[in-house]
């Protein structure tokens, strides 16, 4: 392949590669100014603040992303990790809301919470000593974790409105 076109073919594939890093730090981002600190801590805050406040949480979640992914030896560990975060953080959420009558936002936050730490907790003891807890896969005491947060909660406060 002549140079020119070896150079172009570069180009795009970081062209892309970054668009899509770009995207993944930007939604949460994002998600975390509008829907935590500008809801539950500053409601006034002004654009400018926000602006501020969301280049500080890209620079947080990139230096969080980074720590994560030196502790997988594999892309394929690193691909099981991210697919059991998603799968016991948001997919309870995510189908309570679909199937349940009313779900209490807390509770679900409160789930996702829950899924998300759990999830790190246990494929972080993993990665560190060897050992799975119960010998299970990473994704199933998560999971159970985040399912019972879920619906403890939801009945506790539903109980207490």
């Amino acid at each position: 392949m002549p140079l020119v076109f070896g150079g172009i073919l570069l180009a795009g594939g970081v062209a892309i590669l970054l668009s899509t890093a770009d995207s993944f730090l930007l939604a949460p981002a994002t998600s975390f100014v509008k829907d935590i600190y500008q809801k539950f801590f500053r409601k006034n805050a002004k654009q400018g603040e926000l602006i501020l406040v969301s280049r500080l949480a890209v620079i947080g979640l990139g230096i969080f992303a980074y720590i994560q992914i030196s502790f997988f030896k594999s892309v394929l560990s690193m691909a099981m990790y991210a697919y059991t975060m998603y799968g016991a953080s948001l997919t309870p959420a995510i189908l309570a809301a679909l199937l349940m009558k009313k779900v209490n936002p807390i509770a679900a936050t409160s789930s996702i919470i829950v899924g998300m730490l759990s999830t790190i907790f246990f494929e972080y003891y993993s990665v560190l000593t060897g050992y799975k807890i119960l010998n299970l896969p990473t994704v199933i005491p998560a999971l159970i974790l985040s399912i019972s947060t879920l619906f403890i909660l939801n009945a506790l406060l539903r109980r207490n409105t």
